[in-house]
């Protein structure tokens, strides 16, 4: 199997109290889609969620987004499994997912 290039990746980026760690993922891994702001707001509320959107000047795009910050991990079929907030220590999410893996969650 040959080494993933850099076009086959892609970079997550998380940020805590400590700093931020930074993490490459294979592309092929990522199942990216744009929901429509009906579906933000289904999934908002399904999960607890909230987001409120500022303005900040004249223009469609000068916004900013108050949000709450949870860490979602969802099965293959994409339905919830859990929720971390942002207190959980990332040894302790680790700890939870491998959990979850050994017992087929994942």
């Amino acid at each position: 199997m040959r080494s993933p290039s850099p076009s086959d990746l892609c970079w997550v980026i998380g940020f805590t109290p400590q700093g931020h760690w930074i993490a490459p993922i294979l592309r092929a891994a990522v199942r990216a889609e744009w929901p429509d702001a009906q579906q933000i707001a289904a999934a908002a509320q399904e999960y607890g969620a909230y987001y409120v959107r500022h303005k900040i000047g004249a223009g469609p795009e000068n916004y900013v987004v108050d949000h709450s910050t949870y860490l979602y991990v969802m099965d293959p079929r994409g339905k919830f499994v859990r929720a971390f907030d942002t207190n959980t220590s990332g040894d302790r999410i680790a700890d939870a997912l491998r959990e979850l893996l050994a017992q087929g969650g994942g």
